[in-house]
């Protein structure tokens, strides 16, 4: 009589073993991207936050103009907006203010009466960069005085 399955215990380990080996590379693998996702998330909130607090501030020099801007600030120290330093964040040049920010992604910023966009000096409706084709978006959102009624000051950073 002919053995004819003798080889298959070996064939099954081996296969075993590269199925195990997959396995262990995928886990591996998905565990630094969710980590890397993770990181760059929260360093993107640490940053757009750091932007919202700047510009809830009185900036630096207090009574700051483009020429000498070294923090952009575009209240007068509290809640109610400064209409000259909006103006003149809104003149200043895009990289200048990423700078400034100490930002390496873009951002955007809006004022919002609810749910209608407030237009701004120069009949804009945003300063800084639209989003596109992001992949990660950052929004955080703070209560202003803009035009003696309550406004939504937001900025939103991507990648």
């Amino acid at each position: 009589m002919k053995k004819r399955a003798q080889a298959w215990y070996v064939d099954f380990m081996v296969g075993l073993l590269i199925f195990l080996l997959a396995i262990g590379a995928y886990y591996i693998y998905q565990g630094s991207l969710s980590e890397e996702v993770d990181y760059t998330l929260n360093d993107m909130v640490a940053e757009s936050k750091g932007i919202s607090i700047s510009l809830m501030s009185p900036g630096f020099p207090a009574d700051w103009t483009p020429a000498d801007v070294e923090k952009i600030g575009i209240t007068d120290g509290t809640t109610r907006v400064d209409y000259d330093k909006l103006d003149y964040f809104s003149q200043l040049d895009y990289n200048l203010t990423r700078s400034l920010f100490g930002t390496s992604y873009e951002y955007v910023v809006y004022f919002f009466d609810g749910n209608e966009t407030i237009i701004m000096p120069n009949n804009q409706t945003y300063i800084g960069k639209l989003p596109t084709n992001h992949r990660n978006l950052v929004k955080i959102t703070r209560t202003v005085i803009y035009n003696s009624t309550v406004a939504q000051l937001e900025v939103r950073l991507w990648q």
